[in-house]
């Protein structure tokens, strides 16, 4: 019994961790699934009532819109009901706070992340600035890294800034044609630039590099 016990604590935790920030917002969702369910179930054996009454009065009672019982309630009836609305209120705080918390955890992981990358980038010497991670640009820099090689891709679609950052590929949101986004990049201290913009008139603003090639 102990053995079963701990494994199911063994599976908890490795949800909770396989989950990360979200596992508060589901485990909020899941225990709130079950008050639902308990609720409809214990109206239903203590009251006798149908299914459709026992739903009606789970929904009124957690959504707390103070509408009159269905059927008159038990004693039991009234306790449980008092029990109910206590556990939903509980479960709608929690979910919210875990909601609130997804979002500042998300941002400020999203900012963190970000300023770790940019120190990281600030570190490097002798690498190579790709900038675009289009179709020909994201071939590029799989080459690159397959190499060992140290890359920076610069890219102005933020949802291809977003894939980077998840796939971990140092990467720098911006107009490349800009001085201060390659700065940022580590321009001084590059091997290399490649363009990879689809655009020939935003390649021909790239500034000299010790290295620069057109893809």
């Amino acid at each position: 019994m102990k053995s079963k016990s701990k494994s199911i604590f063994v599976k908890l935790l490795r949800l909770r961790r396989d989950f990360g920030m979200f596992w508060g917002l589901i485990s909020g969702f899941i225990y709130m699934t079950l008050v639902f369910i308990g609720g409809i179930i214990g109206y239903m054996w203590l009251e006798g009532w149908n299914l459709l009454n026992s739903f009606y009065m789970v929904v009124i009672t957690l959504s707390t819109v103070g509408f009159m019982e269905v059927l008159p309630l038990s004693d039991d009836g009234r306790l449980f009901t008092s029990i109910l609305i206590l556990g939903g209120v509980g479960g709608f705080a929690y979910l919210i706070g875990a909601f609130s918390q997804l979002l500042v955890e998300g941002r400020l992981q999203a900012i963190l992340g970000r300023r770790r990358m940019q120190k990281t980038i600030g570190k490097l010497k002798n690498h190579i600035i790709v900038c675009g991670y289009g179709r020909i640009g994201a071939i590029v820099t799989k080459e690159v890294m397959d190499e060992g090689l140290d890359v920076v891709v610069i890219e102005s679609n933020p949802e291809l800034v977003l894939q980077m950052e998840a796939a971990g590929i140092a990467c720098i949101e911006g107009d490349a044609t800009s001085d201060e986004t390659l700065k940022l990049a580590g321009l001084a201290n590059a091997k290399t630039l490649i363009a990879a913009l689809s655009d020939e008139a935003q390649t021909s603003m790239l500034p000299s590099c010790p290295s620069l090639c057109s893809m």
